[in-house]
């Protein structure tokens, strides 16, 4: 804003303010885009490995039988709570991992930001006496 003449103040800063909102709203897109895609990704990849015959998958099917026998549940509604147990599963772990992937995606789309950002220079210089609001350009 000090390159701004005086008289252009209000404009350059209702310009900045709506600059602001729409990049927002555009990053915001994008990075709810990045985590759907993400999202679908890693429940299709763990889908295709959570099977009945993994050791962990059997041995949680093994309690939920064992609870459904101690309830005197018929077998078909303990095998829904295995399949609804198992999605449940898939689906907090894929969203969580969604979640990783698309933090690694922003961080890796700020840092160029970040470097250009230590590079910038403040062009102010305190006048002569020191007070802390008085500064003049170069």
């Amino acid at each position: 804003m000090n390159a701004v003449p005086r008289q252009l103040i209000p404009r350059a800063t209702a310009l900045t303010n709506a600059l602001q909102r729409i990049i927002g709203s555009f990053g915001t897109a994008v990075m709810a885009t990045v985590l759907t895609a993400r999202e679908n990704f890693q429940f299709a990849t763990m889908a295709q490995t959570v099977t009945p015959f993994s050791p962990g998958v059997h041995l949680a099917m093994a309690r939920v039988q064992a609870m459904a026998s101690l309830e005197h549940l018929p077998a078909a509604l303990a095998q829904q709570m295995n399949l609804m147990m198992l999605y449940r599963s898939v689906a907090l772990t894929s969203a969580v991992r969604a979640f990783d992937d698309t933090f690694y995606f922003g961080t890796l789309v700020c840092l160029p930001a970040f470097v250009a950002a230590l590079f910038v220079r403040n062009n102010l210089k305190r006048a002569p006496g020191g007070a802390p609001g008085a500064a003049m350009m170069e």
